[in-house]
């Protein structure tokens, strides 16, 4: 997904890690991703193994070409207040 200031991750390349390396990279130290870049990587082993790369979509449509309505699965007032904190 092309989004506008998404980063890279980072990691190191095995050749360049230290005794600490594995040991600090199992707390999350050394290590970065952005958040899309895990789900992308929780979605692989959902996928049974298969990295998916994600897409924005605008709407679901049925093989008719009848667009499937959104459902909203939280209120608006909740919805409001998790991205306003």
């Amino acid at each position: 997904v092309e989004l506008p200031g998404d980063q890279g991750g980072v990691v190191k390349a095995v050749a360049q890690w230290n005794k600490g390396t594995m040991t600090s990279a199992s707390f999350g130290y050394e290590v970065s991703a952005t958040p899309l870049q895990l789900v992308r990587g929780y979605a692989t082993f959902a996928n049974g193994g298969y990295l998916v790369t994600p897409r924005i979509i605008n709407a679901v449509e049925t093989e008719t070409g009848k667009t499937v309505p959104w459902s909203q699965v939280a209120p608006a007032p909740v919805a409001q207040q998790i991205i306003s904190t």
